[in-house]
């Protein structure tokens, strides 16, 4: 969410500060003032939103959302970001929570450089043919995974995952 404390801070974070570094915040093309790639939301629109300063005037960055802007992407590379989780997983484990439902299980992981994957051209998934793109399905996805499954070995019974996985 944009209201959780992570996004709060490096929204007040000078660019290119550690707390950016949680999210996918990236220089736009043309001096910044275009997206840094083709990427769609899957809602309609480019997956990315400009930053703005303090005052309200452009930065030049600009922030990945896949789905809702008000859904930033987390950079799952980010340390703080995997022990958030864990921590979070943890939290209602410990409250006797059975399990979770993993939203966008696919989409936890981006390829390196965030290469354009034609969708501004028209390119899209369907039911029928799903794509090879750059936002879906990375290699490193299943280390998160494994690192999930762990935590949830930890208690008796294991609790219980459900991938939204459609790739």
């Amino acid at each position: 969410s944009d209201q959780h404390r992570f996004f709060v801070e490096a929204m007040a974070s000078e660019p290119g500060s550690e707390a950016w570094a949680r999210y996918h915040c990236v220089r736009g093309t043309d001096g910044g003032a275009s997206p840094p790639n083709d990427w769609a939301s899957v809602f309609g629109g480019p997956g990315w939103d400009p930053i703005a300063d303090a005052s309200g005037n452009p930065t030049g960055w600009w922030y990945l959302h896949l789905f809702d802007s008000t859904q930033p992407d987390l950079n799952w590379e980010h340390p703080d970001v995997r022990q958030e989780f864990v921590d979070t997983l943890r939290f209602w484990f410990d409250r006797g929570i059975d399990g979770f439902r993993i939203d966008v299980a696919t989409g936890l992981v981006k390829a390196p450089g965030y290469p354009d994957s034609g969708e501004g051209s028209g390119r899209r998934s369907t039911l029928d043919e799903i794509l090879d793109l750059p936002q879906w399905d990375q290699p490193g996805i299943h280390e998160i995974w494994r690192e999930w499954r762990a935590v949830a070995d930890e208690y008796h019974p294991p609790r219980a995952f459900v991938g939204e996985v459609w790739v």
